[in-house]
This record gives structure tokens, sequence and C-alpha cells, in this order.
């Protein structure tokens, strides 16, 4: 399985996030590929900002199936979000490209082409972390999936 993750944020190599991140790349079996995104422009209102994002976030996602990280998101535990990704498999879905929006959301643009929308929990995180969390939590998934000790 093919998982991007496109999110609206700037980083470092150096950023602890982005170390902490390459960690869980290095350990997973899984093809995960990272796109940050960052409008050249920004607009003094908010919607015209959410359609500049989502399209960026949108760009090369032609045959993935989308799912928008979202506060209105269905709400995982580690196992339960390890079964959708297992579901997703048995389905056939072979590339999925979760989506983390800017500081306003998504665009209602974005969210109609999103197949599903989760959330990482009812606390708002900068981007940077919910990126890593988001990560993580796919690491988690791959571990449970194959009865790995470090889930436990």
């Amino acid at each position: 399985m093919k998982i991007s993750i496109h999110s609206i944020c700037k980083t470092k190599p150096s950023d602890p996030e982005n170390i902490l991140i390459q960690e869980y790349l290095k350990r997973t079996k899984w093809n995960v590929l990272l796109k940050e995104a960052f409008p050249k422009k920004s607009f003094k209102d908010e919607e015209s900002q959410k359609l500049q994002e989502s399209a960026l976030l949108l760009e090369n996602t032609e045959n993935s199936h989308i799912i928008s990280l979202d506060e209105r998101g269905k709400i995982f535990s580690s196992e339960e979000f390890a079964d959708f990704l297992k579901k997703l498999q048995v389905q056939g879905v072979s590339n999925i490209t979760f989506c983390i929006g800017g500081a306003s959301g998504h665009h209602p643009s974005l969210l109609n082409k999103s197949r599903s929308s989760i959330s990482l929990g009812k606390m708002t995180l900068p981007h940077k972390i919910a990126r890593l969390v988001l990560v993580e939590q796919l690491y988690r998934a791959e571990t449970i999936l194959n009865n790995h000790p470090y889930h436990k």
C-alpha cells in the first residue's frame, strides 16, 4: 500500500518533529511519502485561503483514496485505525492520501473529494505535531496488523 501525507506546512529537516517522523518512516515497511505544500500568496478572506490550500493538497491524488484530517472526522482507537486500514487493503485500495489542512481547515471542495474523514482527537494540534502523530499511528497500525509487540 502506498500512503501519502499531504500537509500545509513548512518544515526544516532539523526540526525535532521531522527527526521523529524520519525515525518512524525508517521503521515502517509501508511506502509512506510526505508532501509539504505552502501557498505562495496569503489571502485576506478565509474561504479563498482554504480553496488555495485545498487545491495544493489535492495535487497528484487522481487515483488515491483521499482521507481528510478534520476535527469533525471519525475518532479511532489505535486498534480501530489499524482495522480501518486493513479493510481498505482488503477492498483493493492501493493508494491512500491523508490531507492535513491549514489553520482554517479544509475547503468544501477537498471534503467533497474525501472518501473518509478522521480526527486525531478533540484537541487542536499544530500541523507538525499532527503529521508526527499520524506517522506514528501508521507505524503502530502496521505493528498491530503484524502482531508486533510495539503496540503493547
